[in-house]
């Protein structure tokens, strides 16, 4: 029973850790796109 509670509550935290890092990364990643594209079509 134990363990279910830890679990559970790993679960929530990396999940929510993950889309913290996944959406940080998808905004770097567009921000580092955008720039690629101003120094191409500057």
């Amino acid at each position: 029973m134990l363990l279910d509670v830890v679990r559970l509550q790993l679960q929530k935290v990396l999940s929510k850790s993950l889309l913290y890092i996944f959406g940080s990364m998808t905004v770097a990643q567009l921000f580092c796109r955008v720039q690629i594209y101003r120094e191409w079509f500057a």
